[in-house]
């Protein structure tokens, strides 16, 4: 296995002949690809995230737990328009 290309750094290999550490480390410098628009009202600061890095498997993870999650809310919607048609149709009836 090929090692860092950084003098006395021991780690493996990641990209372009640094270690993941020594890679990033240059990257995390440059000026951000977020808004530069920073408005601070009372401590509130807008930011776009412009790209995020996320291995497919953890992201197909979270999807699959999103979805999960969404039942019991699509449960509560379907029972509160089973009310809602039944309160509409009960004041329909009693117009007639």
């Amino acid at each position: 296995m090929d090692k860092c290309s950084v003098e006395g750094c021991e780690r493996g290999v990641y990209a372009d002949g640094l270690c993941s550490l020594h890679y990033k480390e240059p990257h995390q410098s440059q000026p951000s690809t977020a808004s530069t628009r920073h408005e601070d009202v009372e401590g509130i600061r807008e930011v776009k995230i412009s790209d995020f890095d996320m291995p497919f498997w953890n992201l197909v993870c979270f999807m699959v737990k999103v979805a999960i999650a969404s039942i019991p809310a699509l449960i509560i919607l379907a029972l509160l328009a089973v009310a809602a048609t039944a309160m509409f149709t009960a004041f329909v009836g009693a117009i007639k």
